[in-house]
């Protein structure tokens, strides 16, 4: 896989899509569009097998997406590839792909390229459990107070990686702390009291959904659960490091 940004810059998008991608259909901005769900799919079986990513339409090129040379990027995924998929344009889709090595990449993808994943009504509860690492967040994964819940918690910062704002304390946190009940591999809320209650897009309070796939916890929040700029909207891999 061909990728041209660091997940650092793709995380941009993940916290915050640009006005045009908001407006202008032909903009793919990546994870979060549409913001009211998390779907996840693969690359599906292509001739060649691979599948490469098309450029956004946009004044300098008006009939962007399509499936010709002048729209090619140089990116591309190839059979088996996880990726989170968003809006629809004819016949392409808005995906993001993300690498074992954190590198990632979104842009349109064909339609009959992918094949969606559906969510599974029920998985185990080991396979959630851990401590979820992406930049500058973290969400950890325990067992419950019984043997049917987990006790979910996450951390989040703006500006923990910028020597300037730290010397300033002009970090900004986010934080949540819920147990639940043990969900399939989709789980949305909103924290109250410790306690995790039915997620709802128009509050105006902390609202957190996830979706586990395989090695990776993708994660998007209403950006409510922290200070300015804090998210914890990302793609996540459980932490294998030993803790001290």
């Amino acid at each position: 896989m061909k990728v041209l940004a660091p997940l650092s810059a793709l995380l941009v998008v993940l916290a915050g899509f640009s006005a045009s991608a908001q407006t202008d259909a032909a903009i793919c901005g990546g994870i979060g569009e549409p913001a009211d769900a998390l779907v996840v799919a693969k690359v599906a079986a292509r001739e060649g097998g691979r599948a490469t990513f098309l450029r956004n339409g946009d004044a300098a090129a008006p009939a962007c997406p399509a499936d010709t040379a002048a729209c090619r990027q140089k990116a591309y995924v190839v059979d088996g590839d996880l990726l989170i998929v968003g809006k629809s344009l004819r016949d392409f889709v808005c995906a993001t792909y993300i690498s074992a090595k954190g590198f990632g990449h979104s842009g349109w993808l064909p339609k009959n390229a992918v094949a969606t994943i559906a969510p599974q009504d029920s998985i185990a509860r080991e396979k959630w459990i851990g401590r979820w690492q992406a930049p500058e967040q973290t969400i950890t994964v325990c067992p419950g107070p019984t043997t049917d819940t987990l006790a979910i918690s996450g951390e989040a910062t703006y500006g923990a990686r910028d020597p300037d704002r730290v010397k300033r304390g002009a970090v900004n946190v986010g934080e949540f702390e819920v147990t639940a009940h043990i969900p399939g591999d989709a789980f949305a809320f909103t924290p109250s009291d410790g306690k995790a209650v039915p997620y709802d897009p128009k509050s105006d309070e902390c609202g957190v959904r996830l979706r586990l796939q395989g090695e990776y916890l993708i994660a998007m929040d209403n950006r409510k659960c922290g200070g300015l700029n804090v998210t914890f909207s990302g793609v996540y891999r459980r932490d294998t490091k030993p803790r001290p």
